[in-house]
């Protein structure tokens, strides 16, 4: 049986569901984006930008990208 390619979680533009915390508990992404914690909280991906920025909610660089470790976002969240 062929693999699935993985697909990112749900959100704004995607084909997948909106995410929710159940969606990033079984999920196995080591991070994940600012879009999809806008989706769980329910905001803006502007406003995570500024949690990520004022230190609120951890997040790591990746070049001029920002990814929110999952473990981290679920023991402040989830």
């Amino acid at each position: 049986m062929a693999k699935q390619p993985e697909m990112e979680l749900g959100g704004a533009g995607s084909k997948c569901p909106p995410v929710t915390l159940d969606d990033l508990r079984a999920s196995d992404k080591a991070t994940i984006t600012r879009k999809e914690v806008a989706a769980v909280l329910e905001v803006d991906p502007r406003t995570v930008s500024e949690a990520i920025e004022s230190g609120a909610i951890p997040a790591i660089s990746v070049g001029r990208l920002k990814k929110i470790p999952r473990e981290k976002f679920l023991e402040m969240f989830g």
